[in-house]
């Protein structure tokens, strides 16, 4: 028995070994293979990927929800770069960013995107858009910055009171903690599981690829449980801020929120839980008094990957009326 105990445990150590060699090699051909696209910066020690087309004022700049690369803004940036600059940047421990200091919160975050955008050089203001947690920080970014924003887009965001209002939308980071040991196992790799893999079927063939390498590093696990396990003070920190700008936050600044209308309608539990984030996206339009609710047919949460044609529309929109009026 214990030599069988010993061989059992010497066959999982080298298993374990194997698994960790073969993610460390096959990062690195990934790495080799699919370069930054765009240009890459150091903020507070930290290496940051921002993907820049385009020219002109205002700057659209995308953030996205957890999980996602600036890859995720591929149906839609491309279109807005005929418009105008465009900026997708990677939050640390995405795409080509490397790991971010802890914790992963809204401030930090938004901290980092405001240094980033300062040394990258792109034109001022900003018409900031951003999708579910992505949303979150851009809202926090219009709050502390607020003469450099001309206006916002929120696609299908959170409300950092969703919890409070509808508590079962929470979840739990353990199943994700077992994923960041597969994916150093290489486990995710030989599955076939890339983060993010439910948007990549739609990209553009010469991004598919791409947007599973990037969506292989352990760095992009660590980055989802980093920020999951953040949430709840990354959510205090945009109420505080809220509560702090007035009755309306935003001013008078054009601003849309899009929300999803799913092809087949909820029932039972989860209609109550679509009627209360209808409601929450209600009353972020209502922190501006430029502000209104959309609501996107036929799409699921990524209305970015399900119907990109409504976001540049949105943003089209806002980005005239950001040209025409300066912000209050």
């Amino acid at each position: 028995m214990r030599k069988l105990l010993a061989g059992g445990v010497a066959l999982l150590l080298a298993l374990t070994l194997a698994g960790v060699v073969y993610q460390f090699v096959a990062s690195s051909g990934d790495a080799r293979r699919f370069p930054p696209p765009g240009r890459m910066v150091t903020i507070d020690g930290v290496r940051l990927h921002a993907q820049i087309l385009g020219e002109g004022a205002p700057t659209v700049v995308f953030d996205a929800p957890v999980g996602a690369s600036s890859l995720g803004w591929a149906l839609v940036q491309p279109a807005v770069a005929e418009l105008t600059t465009t900026f997708a940047f990677d939050r640390a421990g995405y795409g080509w960013s490397g790991p971010g200091r802890a914790p992963r919160t809204s401030a930090r975050i938004v901290t980092e995107l405001h240094e980033l955008l300062e040394k990258s050089g792109v034109p001022k203001p900003y018409v900031l858009v951003g999708a579910s947690f992505g949303g979150c920080n851009l809202r926090l970014f219009a709050f502390r910055y607020p003469a450099e924003v001309a206006g916002l887009v929120l696609v299908d965001p959170a409300h950092e009171d969703q919890f409070i209002r509808a508590p079962s939308t929470r979840q739990s980071t353990r199943l994700l903690r077992l994923f960041q040991v597969a994916s150093r196992l290489g486990i995710m790799r030989l599955a076939g599981l890339p983060v993010d893999m439910a948007g990549m079927n739609v990209l553009p063939p010469d991004r598919q690829a791409m947007a599973a390498a990037v969506g292989y590093r352990s760095s992009a696990v660590d980055a989802i449980v980093a920020e999951t396990g953040a949430i709840e003070e990354s959510f205090a920190e945009v109420r505080e801020a809220r509560l702090s700008a007035g009755k309306t936050p935003l001013g008078s600044r054009p601003l849309i929120v899009l929300t999803r209308r799913e092809e087949t309608p909820p029932v039972g539990e989860e209609a109550a839980r679509y009627s209360i984030w209808v409601g929450l996206h209600r009353e972020l339009a209502a922190e501006s008094t430029g502000g209104r609710q959309q609501f996107v047919e036929k799409s699921g949460h990524f209305i970015a990957v399900d119907q990109p044609s409504k976001v540049v529309e949105a943003i089209r929109e806002v980005v005239e009326l950001a040209k025409t009026a300066p912000p209050t």
